[in-house]
């Protein structure tokens, strides 16, 4: 088994093993990584077993130390479908090997979290406990089952009626710019911030993945009082971004913007992740965020980040 620094020679063969894996994730493509190849250093290996490519390591470098990823919410070996345990363990051997040979320290390793998996398979977690990865962050995000019974606060069923009263209507929208001027306000008012993406790169990625990357938004007439940017997988949704003006507060936008994307996805999808509301690698729990999440029916979900010495 050899261990092969990525090129984009490459690509196509990458790409199929993405759209062939368990973990078939759009933000994986490399059209999706390569966007912000400005800000990461790529460093992403693919592992053959003679010329077969049985798995690959989306990855940026930053000094001696080996991320996966640092420009995504997640990273981890992406591998083929038949890949058991003893390979996987194979796989980490090979990484190992990798990286002490190219003076990598350490590995900062961030898997999916398992909703992500179209398939159940996390073998590559036990490879991490056998190799002595060490667990340093637990961020806890809120996901509800759409598959199983869950129920709204009564507070949540009285501000869809309320909206609905109001004359709040919910469609798709294209408009990046309104969107992002709601959100860029909050942003900067609360946590002195702004968001992950620029508008333009938002754009972009939106016109890449259109399919996969979508924005919902409540209005009251053509005034846009609340929206959400929906990362959209096979059999989940994530909701990216999530913004509600002033105006929009008082008749209840946003809640039935969610009420109504909840409704939508429950016809094809298994998951609904609203994303975390911790800080500080975890430590800090937003409780005001997570309650309004958890009004919806959502239960806990943990992004986890494992840390792998190579000395």
């Amino acid at each position: 088994m050899k261990t092969v620094l990525y090129h984009n020679g490459y690509k196509d063969a990458w790409n199929d093993l993405i759209y062939n894996s368990p973990n078939r994730l759009f933000l994986l493509l490399r059209e999706y990584m390569d966007y912000h190849a400005d800000k990461f250093r790529d460093h992403s290996l693919l592992f053959f077993d003679q010329d077969q490519l049985l798995a690959l390591l989306p990855a940026n470098i930053k000094n001696d130390v080996l991320y996966s990823h640092g420009g995504l919410t997640y990273g981890g070996l992406v591998s083929q479908a038949h890949i058991n345990a003893e390979k996987m363990v194979c796989l980490f051997a090979c990484l190992k090997d990798y990286a002490q040979h190219a003076g990598i320290k350490k590995l900062i390793y961030k898997p999916p979290p398992v909703c992500y998996r179209e398939s159940f398979a996390e073998e590559e977690l036990y490879a991490l406990f056998t190799n002595g990865a060490q667990l340093v962050s637990r961020n806890l995000s809120s996901c509800i089952d759409l598959t199983k019974p869950y129920s709204y606060r009564k507070s949540k069923k009285r501000s869809v009626r309320k909206a609905i009263k109001n004359n709040v209507i919910i469609k798709k929208t294209t408009d990046y710019g309104k969107f992002f001027q709601i959100l860029s306000k909050i942003l900067q008012e609360k946590h002195q911030t702004k968001p992950v993406h620029s508008i333009e790169e938002i754009k972009l990625l939106s016109s890449l993945f259109p399919e996969n990357i979508q924005l919902y938004a409540a209005y009251i007439g053509d005034h846009m009082l609340a929206g959400t940017v929906i990362y959209e997988y096979s059999n989940m949704v994530h909701t990216q971004y999530i913004a509600v003006s002033s105006a929009g507060k008082p008749v209840r936008a946003l809640d039935y913007l969610i009420d109504w994307l909840i409704t939508h996805y429950n016809r094809n999808k298994k998951y609904f992740d609203f994303g975390v509301s911790t800080e500080d690698k975890g430590h800090y729990l937003n409780t005001s965020l997570i309650f309004q999440k958890e009004g919806f029916g959502a239960k806990g979900l943990c992004y986890d980040t494992y840390e792998l010495s190579f000395l």
